[in-house]
């Protein structure tokens, strides 16, 4: 190889920074079965609708100087299958990038499989949980109408 080459890839892979991707797990093929581990490992599931949310940001933890872009949004509770909660509930996501965050509509209504709460009591989702927009009517509902009944 080249002296030329050879620099030139040194070159490259000194200036490489690292990156963090989202990669989320592979789904079961059958609904009932993926609503059922997603339940489990969630602190909280509810079907609720979007009263406000904000846009802010969230500093790394291991270098204060830089923020993610971020968004806190409160919900209000139609339904409950599990987790303590009350009339209210509220998230903080860090949208970013790569981070695997989801970002809600200023209106509209959501099955979420939350997460926590941290220590300033708010909950997190991502896009690799079964958190979507969605109706009443959804089949979804169903199965957690199911799952709580046992």
């Amino acid at each position: 190889m080249s002296i030329i080459k050879m620099t030139a890839i040194v070159f490259l892979l000194s200036s490489v920074q690292f990156a963090q991707a989202c990669s989320c797990a592979r789904q079961p093929k059958y609904m009932e079965t993926a609503v059922t581990r997603a339940f489990n490992q969630a602190d909280a599931v509810v079907f609720a609708h979007t009263i406000k949310k904000e846009e802010t940001s969230v500093f790394d933890e291991m270098n204060q100087e830089y923020a993610y872009d971020a968004e806190i949004t409160q919900f209000s509770i139609i339904k409950s299958w599990k987790g303590a909660l009350t009339t209210e509930v509220k998230t903080k996501i860090i949208t970013a990038c790569c981070m695997c965050g989801m970002s809600f509509s200023h209106s509209g209504s959501y099955l979420l499989y939350l997460y926590g709460p941290d220590d300033d009591g708010y909950y997190s989702t991502s896009i690799c949980s079964r958190t979507k927009l969605t109706e009443d009517d959804d089949p979804e509902i169903h199965i957690l109408d199911q799952i709580s009944l046992n």
